[in-house]
Parts: C-alpha cells; sequence; structure tokens
C-alpha cells in the first residue's frame, strides 16, 4: 500500500460529502460508529455518481443502478460527536460495467484523516439483478473523472486486491 497522501493532496480532490456527527452516531467507545462511516461514504458516493448520470431519475427511468462488489475501509484518528467530517472522492478505474473509488474522511474539525474507504462496484439491470454494461455517456463520465484524478502528482494508496479487471 501506498503512503497515505497529506491534507493538501486530498483537498484536490472533489468533496462528496459534509457533515456534523450528532449523539446518535456514536457508539459505547464514544466515538462515531463503523456504521456510520459506511453511511457517510454511501452519501458521497451517491452525490459523485449522480454527477455521471447515476441519480434517482436514472435508476427509476432506466431500472438500472449500482451494486457494491468489495470495501476496504481504513481507520486512521477517531471522530467524535459535533465534528465536522468532508468526504473526498478520486476514481481509480473504471471498465464497461465496473468503477473504482477511493475516499478519502477528512475531520475538519481536527485537521486530520480519519479513514479511508476503497470500494469497486458494478452497474445492475435491477430487473434480471445482474451486472450490465453502462450507457456510453456514464461510461465517458466517469472515464474523464478518472483522466482527471490520474494527473494528480500522487499516487493513490489502494490496497491492491481489488479494481475493475480483478
Amino acid at each position: 500500500m501506498d503512503q497515505l497522501p497529506g491534507l493538501r493532496e486530498i483537498l484536490e480532490l472533489p468533496l462528496s460529502q459534509r457533515a456534523t456527527i450528532p449523539e446518535d452516531y456514536l457508539d459505547e467507545m464514544g466515538h462515531m460508529n463503523v456504521m456510520w462511516y459506511t453511511h457517510l461514504y454511501g452519501l458521497a458516493i451517491r452525490d459523485l455518481i449522480g454527477g455521471c448520470g447515476f441519480d434517482r431519475a436514472y435508476i427509476e427511468r432506466e431500472k438500472h443502478g449500482t451494486f457494491a462488489l468489495e470495501k476496504h475501509l481504513r481507520y486512521f484518528a477517531e471522530v467524535r460527536v459535533g465534528q465536522q467530517v468532508s468526504v473526498y472522492s478520486r476514481v481509480i478505474g473504471c471498465n464497461a460495467v465496473r468503477y473504482h473509488l477511493l475516499q478519502f474522511m477528512v475531520n475538519d474539525t481536527t485537521q486530520r484523516l480519519a479513514s479511508s474507504m476503497e470500494t469497486v462496484s458494478a452497474h445492475v439491470d435491477l430487473i434480471e439483478r445482474r451486472s450490465a454494461a453502462m450507457p456510453p455517456a456514464i461510461a465517458e463520465a466517469f472515464g474523464e473523472l478518472v483522466r482527471q484524478h490520474q494527473q494528480l502528482a500522487w499516487e493513490p494508496p489502494v490496497c491492491g486486491v481489488m479494481g475493475v479487471d480483478i
């Protein structure tokens, strides 16, 4: 796994989600429970892919959507009630069916990287419940994000065991 990017590098990515952590996100340890990390990353994915054409209208009209295939979640610093976090997303790769993301959750209150989540998801036909090729416009939008993010001066710290061709 490559070295983690600093906050300066992470802030080069698109902001996909921002939230202030409410009391009900806490667990018995006094910090944000794991399920809420997944929830916030999921909202960030929805925002990012919505910009590529995967919005609610597309899902309802075309009866296609996405399913997560694999996730890798890492924690670096705890998040507590009242703190504000932001999620930034990088598209690592895509093919006709799958896309590969790496997201970073920054604790804006402490100015620390709180966690990262790497995800591979597939475009699916919701009637057949099977993987299906993305429409050309959506595939091109993902491809454009991949090209933009490849221009960054830092390598994404991917886990190395997942991707669109694995």
